[in-house]
């Protein structure tokens, strides 16, 4: 696989419109989903029309006013991931990783072997209220909720894809050189 990680610059607009910014990267570079940590939420949501659905208040922290309370913010789909995060009040940083089919590595390219991996979310599907496209999760025991934007039949469990390139080292040691999410699958 052919991987380009690279920085990206964010401008005030996404101060100003943090959810209208995301959204015009994530269509440039194919992401539907996202994956949001704040302070006292963390979420996913995902890509609709030409904008963005969100579970009951989560997307009120991607709002002008609000996102000194976003962490960090992930937006992802099946060949690229954005990668916002608060470096500092009111200053964020962003990257960008993204894949090509194997071939001739252009410039920036690099060619790396790649490990599919699927860490399991806390919870089993549940009846009861869910916003509409989302199925919510409960772990009964520790009282943790989350909602997936994924039809996801009662009890199962949902897992996160994670994509890890790995790279060797001058002397031949393999390392995990990037990390990013891929998708979401529902578990038996």
């Amino acid at each position: 696989m052919n991987v380009k990680p690279e920085k990206i610059n964010l401008s005030q607009e996404f101060l100003d419109d943090p959810k209208k910014s995301l959204c015009e990267l994530a269509k440039d570079y194919d992401c539907d989903l996202g994956f949001l940590v704040a302070d006292d939420h963390v979420g996913f949501f995902k890509k609709q029309d030409d904008g963005w659905v969100f579970p009951g208040d989560l997307g009120t922290i991607l709002t002008a006013g609000q996102f000194s309370h976003i962490q960090q913010v992930y937006v992802f789909g099946k060949t690229a991931q954005i990668q916002v995060w608060r470096s500092a009040i009111n200053t964020f940083n962003a990257s960008l990783i993204r894949e090509s089919p194997s071939g001739p590595v252009e410039e920036g390219w690099v060619a790396m072997e790649t490990i599919d991996e699927i860490y399991y979310l806390w919870g089993d599907a549940q009846d009861g209220f869910s916003t509409p496209g989302f199925t919510r999760l409960q772990e009964e025991n520790r009282g943790f909720t989350v909602e997936v934007p994924l039809p996801v039949a009662l009890n199962h469990q949902v897992g996160l894809r994670v994509r890890q390139y790995i790279q060797g080292d001058a002397d031949g040691q393999l390392f995990i050189a990037f990390s990013r999410l891929t998708g979401l699958t529902e578990i038996s």
